[in-house]
């Protein structure tokens, strides 16, 4: 990912209106802004600390230029930087084609499945101690009693004492 990228499913001005329950068109203050961008974690190193990406390119101070050039140049660096980094004997995972062959597509393909799997399963994984555990699933039992009890219980008795006060008033 390039270093003044971003990447989010949603955008801070999107994330901050449903957040301030904006309707209408108005306007969404720039902190509330600031703070759903940040909450995000859109920037590249927020991306690379998640595992979204495998590593940023750093661009230009001023960041990447329409001219194609610059950004091939770049990426001849970080791929002749990370050679010199990771040593001859490890050269193959950052050799960079455009044309891959079906072999190198097909494991290109095994990698990236294995590694969103991953995270994935780490997403899934309850994390919680078992003493939190146990009490959201009795708050979940207490929430459905409670749901039970008003909405079935009370809530059709009210209605059939409706019911019968306008057919006695009818």
């Amino acid at each position: 990912m390039l270093s003044h990228g971003y990447y989010s499913v949603i955008s801070p001005e999107g994330a901050a209106a449903i957040e301030a329950n904006l309707k209408g068109g108005k306007r969404v203050d720039n902190a509330l802004i600031g703070n759903c961008a940040r909450k995000l974690g859109i920037t590249a190193e927020d991306n690379l600390k998640m595992g979204y990406i495998d590593r940023v390119v750093q661009e230009p101070h001023l960041g990447a230029k329409p001219a194609i050039c610059i950004s091939v140049k770049g990426l001849k660096l970080f791929r002749a930087m990370a050679l010199k980094q990771k040593g001859p004997e490890e050269g193959e995972d950052v050799f960079m084609r455009w044309a891959l062959s079906s072999r190198a597509r097909a494991r290109l393909v095994e990698k990236r499945y294995e590694k969103f799997r991953n995270l994935s399963t780490s997403a899934y994984m309850d994390q919680r101690s078992l003493f939190l555990k146990m009490g959201a699933a009795v708050q979940g039992v207490a929430w459905s009693t409670k749901s039970l009890f008003v909405y079935n219980l009370v809530g059709r008795t009210v209605r059939a004492a409706k019911q019968g006060m306008e057919e006695i008033q009818a």
